[in-house]
């Protein structure tokens, strides 16, 4: 089951695959480049995963992932896919998660992670380090986060009593971590109710969703 998809800047593509518990770097050929955990095994030692959600990839090279759905942590890589550190437990108090979803590098390799259980995105340098954490009363469950053109978006869901899908929202906040725009079941958008469970941004600040209630990839144009 693959879940999280990153491309580098050399073109090569990372995958977090829930189903094996395993994480994959491969050429943009699509040869195996690298291998991190074992086939169906979980586990929550430096040699295994459970259930990850996301990498993403540092200018050095190394890595995050946010492992994920069966742990609630966030581990550090070598290039070369040595294990460094990692942070987190189940919880909500500063440095815990409870489903960190998605993960995403600002030009200063901070790191925002979507912290979707909690309701909130929590910041944190190269390190580990609590920086910060961007949360409100009407943010639903934080389901993605991408930081791109020096901005940084995100998707929530609502869901009434974890049963009946509100929509979702998405975001885009200033550097200080105001709401810079936010549009989707709060503001005048008509399509149907979404589930944006992934979000992407191009260099002309298009954004693309992936709607897992819809089965479909949602693409907005930038008003100019």
């Amino acid at each position: 089951m693959p879940h999280g998809l990153k491309v580098d800047k050399e073109n090569n593509i990372w995958v977090t695959d829930v189903g094996l518990h395993q994480v994959f770097k491969f050429s943009y050929e699509g040869k195996l480049l690298l291998k991190l955990g074992t086939a169906k095994v979980a586990g929550s030692d430096p040699l295994h995963f459970n259930k990850p959600t996301d990498i993403a990839i540092a200018k050095d090279g190394s890595f995050y992932v946010s492992d994920g759905y069966g742990n609630s942590r966030i581990i550090k890589f070598s290039a070369t896919g040595t294990y460094l550190f990692e942070w987190g437990k189940k919880g909500s108090k500063e440095s815990e998660f409870n489903i960190p979803h998605e993960i995403s590098l600002d030009e200063h390799e901070n790191i925002y992670v979507a912290d979707r259980e909690n309701n909130r995105i929590q910041v944190f340098d190269s390190t580990g380090k609590f920086i910060k954490q961007f949360s409100d009363n009407s943010f639903g469950a934080i389901c993605s986060v991408v930081f791109a053109n020096s901005k940084l978006y995100a998707t929530d869901d609502f869901t009434f009593l974890k049963i009946k899908h509100r929509g979702s929202d998405i975001f885009i906040f200033d550097t200080l971590g105001r709401t810079h725009t936010r549009f989707g079941r709060s503001g005048d958008y008509n399509g149907s109710v979404s589930l944006y469970h992934a979000i992407a941004v191009d260099k002309d600040e298009n954004i693309y969703t992936g709607d897992i209630l819809n089965n479909r990839i949602q693409k907005f144009q930038r008003v100019r």
